[in-house]
């Protein structure tokens, strides 16, 4: 890492109170992560809502979501539930993730780069089930959207030399 990382303050980076595992600030190139991390967990925390819904609310929004009747059952709230928790423990993961980017650099690019692939299986799947086109449509595409932001905001040009303690700034990146 570079001196001048080392020498920002707080401010300078966007004033995100983030701490890498030793307990200093977060250099400057991960304070983007830092937020789109914790934007997302924000995001996907708000499942827990949906799991925790009572079946007669789940009924109401299946059927204001042009789903047609209830069908009911056991199963398909217990497949509503799993869903949801799953999608707020990825929100957890993410949470955690932007506590120590540096150390979570690797992990982080793994999971932006296999969700890719996740959101056409996803289409194929919403799609296959015959719901709404609008759903087929925006679980994928936030699926996309939040892989690039994960991609992009891991990969910024001092980013790479951040992520190793100790290495000297590479010229041809600055």
């Amino acid at each position: 890492m570079s001196k001048e990382t080392d020498s920002m303050s707080p401010a300078d980076s966007g004033g995100l109170s983030s701490q890498c595992g030793g307990g200093e600030e977060v250099p400057v190139p991960f304070g983007w992560l830092v937020l789109v991390l914790r934007g997302t967990a924000v995001l996907l925390l708000l499942a827990f809502v949906g799991a925790a819904l009572p079946e007669n609310w789940m009924k109401v929004v299946y059927e204001w979501g042009g789903l047609g009747p209830w069908p009911g059952g056991t199963l398909l709230v217990y497949l509503a539930r799993a869903v949801s928790i799953l999608y707020g423990f990825y929100g957890l993961l993410a949470l955690y993730l932007s506590f120590d980017v540096r150390r979570y650099l690797p992990l982080i690019r793994f999971l932006a780069i296999v969700s890719f692939p996740f959101a056409p299986v996803m289409f194929a799947v919403i799609w296959a089930a015959g719901l709404p086109m609008v759903w087929a449509v925006s679980e994928p595409t936030s699926i996309v959207v939040i892989s690039a932001l994960w991609y992009v905001a891991s990969r910024p040009a001092r980013l790479t030399n951040a992520a190793e303690p100790g290495a000297a700034p590479d010229p041809a990146r600055t």
